[in-house]
């Protein structure tokens, strides 16, 4: 029988006269769920559970408040909008988006609204398929119903293995039918997890996936097993093909003479590079002299990749399947195989090596006078670290920074470039969103064993080492994008558009709950939402409120048309500077020596492959876009697995927290030290809480309002690896945020309980708009 959440719901009201609930199994039973069909329940039982559906009490499941209120369907709306633009039988392509709590939608892009996916509109398809669709339009409700597939999305899915007859494999994703049926399980053992290859797919909704195992990965809930499967799922290998390995035979080692061929000698210009101390690739090196005018000349070299990876090589296909370098606490998952990535595509100190090479002249005021590119090679005289740059800009070269004395005078003046180069960045309204990133501190000896996790926002001298780098890249790539724009040439941007209107909108009411006002339209440009970040800087809820300015902006993508970067405020921006980890930058040195060649300039000698067209370069666009995305979505969820594993180890312990983000089912606790995150669960609170969307609030029963930026003790009462999930409960209530711009929430501060001072009290916006009218 089909996983229905409608029909759990209609079973838990009718064994609701038993207030200790049911099983899991018993609930599986009634369900008259197939074999090893429980854990995929439990699945959607948490789902549900976080949605105020279910309620879980131990191991036994009751029906939810927001069941019982009506709340099992979320509203006609929520999560799409209507788009006038689609009539009734309008037709649209797009990729099917499976939510874990069983809503299903319509992905058609950045540019547009999802649209929702009527319960029985799925046909064929599963969660990640680019499909056609129907629109079918009722009054307002707007629904889609999928008539063809276009693509399959997934090629393979990783879950436990049962013996058979038939053999079958429990998905780890809930999102797939289940169970999925194994035609060849090889060598394969009950009960572990594996890898299988999709062979067959469902000819209608609820039909099975069929699968051959191709690899084990080890014991469920094991924290290596379920990196591998995070990595297998996503389709991401660590070991390179045999003609990428077959063809590193042919590279050299060293710069030889042919390699100088139509390039300008830059050896004598004073390079250096600057890394994290554990850095192993180095794609950057810089230099700085006078320049003409009283400028300062700035070369900026980057690796010529593209002349040992030709278009149409093994090595090319690979990297391009690849997208983009992947960067685990563990390990990296490099684009380019490592005599490549660390070899002679590396700008190694104290040799020869070949780069494609940016002149900037930048006046006092950070103004970019002049600019051009050529292919030269250089040699790097020094391997600098953030670290021992950041201490010699102090005067510190005591111990190792000794070293750092003779680059002293060339890091001041690279110092001073970067600041002017900054402020006048800022000061065109380009985005500052300063918020500190976890890093996981593995032992050396055991990368099993998570030692801290700590926030790393650098120090003020680390993080104006850091921003030494940043902006000479920032301007090069900007460089090299003029040079397209000036001629008109197509190439790959970085674009960055505005945010959409609607969740501008939406911004605006939370920020206005907040008692921060700001002008709607002001935020359609980078200048307005610049101000708003600076605005939001000692507010009590700075961190939380700047998340949703984050969570406000669209997501950059690579594009043939060029829209501008908005958090950038750039118009004319694209990746020149990491072509060892990014495909789009290594193709963009192929188009930039094609620019150069045509000028009659120095271009590295040998042209390879055939000019693309715009239509090429847009697959290559969208193709990189997608595997960025999926990229950050594993580095996240391999991060995830690493906190839930550590905390593991801390179950009962108390910390102070702070609530970063504020949903229907409960509230995200970020904790300072280890600083992670975790949940707590509205069930587990001794008041019942209606959730205002528009307010981004939580008001209980009793007065209690639970507020973005409040401060609380909690304690770790639950982890789970597999879920990558911490669960918190509340021990203390501390400082709370009410938003000056409610007249309740400024009555909470005094409360209705003779002040007390760890609970805030105010009505629920709805209520009072109920009891105005």
């Amino acid at each position: 029988m089909e996983l229905d959440r409608q029909r759990i719901i209609e079973l838990l009201l009718e064994v609701s006269k038993d207030p200790q609930g049911i099983k899991a199994g018993d609930l599986a039973r009634l369900l008259e769920l197939g074999k090893g069909r429980t854990t995929q329940l439990r699945h959607l039982l948490q789902a549900m559970t976080k949605e105020g559906l279910v309620v879980r009490d131990g191991r036994r499941y009751r029906i939810g408040p927001q069941a019982q209120r009506g709340g099992g369907d979320g509203g006609d709306d929520e999560g799409a909008a209507v788009d006038a633009e689609l009539g009734d039988g309008s037709r649209i392509a797009g990729t099917l988006q499976v939510s874990y709590h069983g809503r299903a939608y319509i992905d058609r892009g950045e540019a547009y609204e999802r649209v929702r996916l009527a319960r029985e509109g799925f046909g064929a398809a599963i969660d990640g398929d680019r499909v056609e669709a129907k629109i079918s339009q009722r009054g307002r409700r707007q629904e889609a119903y999928i008539v063809k597939v276009l693509e399959r999305g997934r090629k393979r899915l990783t879950g436990v293995l049962h013996a058979g007859p038939p053999w079958q494999i429990e998905p780890d994703d809930p999102r797939l039918p289940a169970p999925v049926e194994v035609r060849d399980p090889a060598d394969g053992e009950p009960g572990e997890v594996v890898l299988g290859s999709i062979i067959d797919y469902p000819d209608k909704h609820g039909s099975p996936l069929v699968v051959d195992v191709t690899q084990r990965l080890g014991e469920p809930g094991d924290l290596l097993t379920e990196i591998a499967k995070v990595l297998a799922e996503n389709m991401i290998e660590e070991v390179f093909p045999r003609a990428v390995r077959s063809e590193l035979d042919q590279v050299p080692d060293h710069v030889r003479d042919e390699d100088l061929v139509d390039r300008v000698d830059l050896r004598d210009r004073p390079f250096v590079t600057i890394d994290p101390r554990t850095a192993r690739d180095f794609d950057d090196a810089v230099a700085v002299e006078p320049g003409p005018d009283g400028t300062t000349r700035v070369w900026i070299a980057v690796a010529d990749v593209s002349h040992y990876v030709e278009p149409g090589t093994a090595t090319d296909e690979e990297a391009r399947r690849r997208g983009c370098s992947v960067y685990l606490p563990d390990r990296a998952i490099p684009m380019l195989p490592e005599p490549l990535s660390s070899g002679i595509c590396s700008l190694v100190p104290h040799q020869d090596r070949l780069a494609m090479v940016v002149r900037l002249d930048i006046a006092d005021d950070g103004d970019v006078r002049d600019a051009d590119a050529t292919a030269a090679v250089i040699h790097s005289h020094g391997r600098l670290d953030y670290d021992g740059v950041a201490a010699a800009l102090e005067g510190d070269f005591r111990g190792r920074r000794a070293a750092y004395r003779d680059h002293a005078p060339t890091l001041l003046t690279m110092q001073r470039v970067a600041h002017a180069l900054r402020e006048r960045r800022l000061a065109r309204g380009s985005l500052d969103l300063d918020l500190p990133e976890a890093k996981v501190v593995l032992d050396e000896d055991d990368p099993r064993r998570v030692r801290d996790i700590v926030a790393s926002r650098a120090d003020a001298p680390l993080k104006r080492a850091y921003n030494l780098i940043e902006e000479m890249m920032i301007a090069a790539n900007e460089a090299v994008g003029r040079l397209f724009e000036q001629r008109g040439l197509p190439t790959l941007w970085r674009i960055h558009p505005e945010p959409l209107a609607n969740a501008i909108k939406m911004l605006v009411a939370w920020l206005r709950s907040y008692g921060v006002r700001v002008n709607e339209s002001r935020l359609r440009k980078p200048e307005g939402m610049a101000e708003l970040l600076r605005r939001l800087r000692g507010h009590t809820a700075q961190r939380p409120l700047s998340y949703l300015v984050l969570r406000t902006l669209k997501q950059a993508t690579y594009n043939v048309e060029n829209v501008g970067h908005y958090g950038l405020a750039s118009e004319t921006y694209l990746h020149f500077t990491s072509p060892i980890r990014r495909y789009p930058d290594l193709e963009t040195h192929r188009l930039l020596k094609r620019l150069l060649r045509a000028e009659g300039r120095p271009a590295g000698g040998r042209q390879h492959g055939t000019t693309p067209t715009e239509e090429q370069l847009a697959q290559v666009a969208d193709t990189s876009s997608s595997l960025e995305r999926r990229a950050l979505d594993v580095e996240r969820a391999v991060h995830s697995l690493y906190a839930a594993h550590m905390v593991k180890d801390l179950i009962g312990e108390v910390y102070d927290g702070l609530i970063t983000g504020i949903t229907k089912f409960g509230f995200f606790v970020s904790l300072g030290e280890p600083f992670v995150d975790g949940l707590v669960k509205l069930e587990t609170l001794d008041d019942w809480y209606e959730y205002e969307e528009t307010a981004l609030r939580l008001f209980g029963r009793d007065g209690h309002v639970i507020s973005l930026g409040d401060r609380l003790k909690v304690r770790v009462v639950e982890t789970s690896v597999s879920r990558r999930q911490i669960d918190l409960e509340v021990v203390e209530w501390g400082s709370s945020v009410t938003g000056r711009d409610s007249g309740a929430a400024r009555k909470a501060k005094k409360g209705k309980d003779g002040g007390k001072p760890k609970r805030e009290r105010a009505e629920p916006p709805a209520r009072r708009r109920r009891r105005k009218r």
